[in-house]
């Protein structure tokens, strides 16, 4: 499978200063999970997952499509919702969440 994720694009990804997150549930469950948004672009998205979070970290695998909302600092509402493909999970070795783990997105549609 090939993605137009642009992973050689560092310049383009913008470190998260205010308290932006994400929500989510899995299969249309009741069970939903919010996370932080670590870098955001217009077509990709990389969150924060604390290693008390595992359960959102099994929910999101390599190649799985996810309907998520994109919340600014109020929220109140979502400012956008986003229909994500999972790119690439690790763990972080380096930087201010070490030993967290990244959760690479590739945004394939936005809805305002």
């Amino acid at each position: 499978m090939s993605l137009s994720y642009p992973n050689a694009n560092a310049e383009k990804r913008k470190m998260v200063k205010e308290r932006y997150s994400v929500a989510f549930s899995v299969n249309e469950s009741s069970l939903s999970f919010e996370l932080k948004v670590w870098h955001k672009s217009p077509e990709y998205m990389c969150l924060v997952v604390r290693d008390d979070s595992a359960s959102a970290l099994r929910r999101l695998k390599v190649g799985e499509k996810v309907r998520m909302n994109y919340y600014a600092a109020d929220l109140e509402r979502p400012s956008e919702r986003l229909d994500m493909e999972v790119v690439k999970v690790k763990k972080n070795r380096q930087e201010r969440v070490k030993g967290e783990y990244l959760v690479d997105l590739q945004i394939l549609k936005s809805y305002h």
